[in-house]
Formats: C-alpha cells, structure tokens, sequence
C-alpha cells in the first residue's frame, strides 16, 4: 500500500500539471502565431523566377511549426488526463468532509486558514480528515 506522503505527492500532481498545462498553451499560442505570421508573408516581389528553393524553405518552417504544435498539443491532452484522473480519485474518497478537505488543499488550493472557515470546522479536526483523506488515496493508487 502506498502511504500519506506518496499520497500527497500524487495530488500535488494536479498543481504541477496544472502550471505545465498553462505553459504548454503559451507555446502553443506563440508558434500559432509563428506560422501565421510565416503563412501572410508576402513573398512574390523578392521572388526570382530560379529561385523557387524560397517558398520551399517556408513550407518545410510551416511543416516543422505544425508538427511542434501537434507535438505540444499531444502532451497538453495527456497532462488534462492526468488531472482528470487525480480528480476522479478525490472523488473515490468515502468519507464527504475528508474529500471536501482533499478537494479544498490540492485542487482549490486553500491555505490551511482557508480551509477551515470554508468547512467549518477547527484546524486540528481538518488535519485528521486530510489524513483519513490521504489514507482513502493511498489505498485508491495502490
């Protein structure tokens, strides 16, 4: 069986990936707009009829910009899926008040503070929640 700690680091994923995910989408966008910027490139007036090696040279930076994009775009769907699949194992946790603790930590992102006004309830009962939580998840990952 898994423990707390392998525990924790399994749902800390979902931050990471969550940061990982943001930048890939930045990558995306600015090759997106690489390739746009090289497919309005008005080539015509610098073209010499024996030098068609030019527009060649375009396509080929088009072709590389387009696999990167589907490159990045594979990897932004895989990272989705593992958050998606943290998210289903919060939800595989029994007991309603150490899911809703789980959920607040490390999806949410509460602070510790945050988290007990939110559930109302005192720090020392959500820190034994969060650990019957991580329990529940170390055994769900087993």
């Amino acid at each position: 069986m898994k423990t707390r700690q392998e525990a924790r680091e399994y749902l800390r994923q979902y931050k990471d990936i969550t940061r990982k995910a943001e930048e890939i989408s930045r990558q995306i966008e600015y090759i997106t707009e690489e390739a746009y910027n090289l497919k309005s490139m008005d080539m015509t007036s610098d073209r010499v009829q024996s030098s068609p090696k030019t527009y060649d040279r375009i396509g080929e930076m088009i072709g590389r910009i387009d696999a990167e994009t589907e490159r990045l775009v594979d990897k932004y769907n895989k990272e989705l899926e593992t958050r998606r699949e943290v998210v289903a194992t919060i939800f595989q946790i029994k007991n309603g008040k150490a899911r809703s603790i789980i959920f607040n930590r490390y999806i949410d992102g509460f602070t510790w503070d945050q988290t007990v006004s939110a559930q109302d309830i005192s720090l020392r009962w959500a820190h034994v929640l969060e650990e019957r939580g991580l329990d529940e998840v170390a055994e769900i990952i087993s």
